[in-house]
């Protein structure tokens, strides 16, 4: 059996809502699949650290100045068991990502932002 709701009124007062964001500032919204990283090493082995600079951005693709995103990754050497990786929030709307590979042969690291996939993720990586 349905049931009916009664009618349901909403008022708002848009003079306060528009006061109440200007108060507030800036809303940034960091989009994933924008965001990008670069991995500063051009020759991958086992036990040297790769580093990955991850750059948070924006739904407009602008490069986001403020940290506080959850930023995690792993690396998942193919068939093995992944390891979870080092991220350091630079709190400049950019992240270092660590991790030091402790097996040769093909490996996948994936980097996302609250739970999302950045532009590129997961990555190929040859150790």
């Amino acid at each position: 059996d349905l049931c009916e709701s009664p009618n349901i009124s909403v008022e708002v007062n848009t003079d306060t809502l528009a006061t109440m964001i200007t108060e507030f500032g800036c809303v940034f919204v960091t989009s994933p699949s924008n965001s990008t990283a670069v991995i500063t090493r051009n020759r991958l082995a086992v036990g040297d650290e790769i580093k990955v600079k991850t750059i948070s951005r924006d739904i407009r693709g602008q490069e986001l100045d403020h940290g506080g995103e959850v930023v995690r990754s792993r690396l998942t050497p193919v068939g093995k068991r992944s390891i979870e990786c080092q991220v350091t929030d630079n709190n400049d709307g950019t992240y270092f990502v660590s991790v030091t590979p402790q097996q040769s042969g093909q490996h996948k690291l994936s980097i996302t932002i609250h739970g999302q996939d950045i532009q590129g993720s997961p990555f190929d990586l040859s150790v």
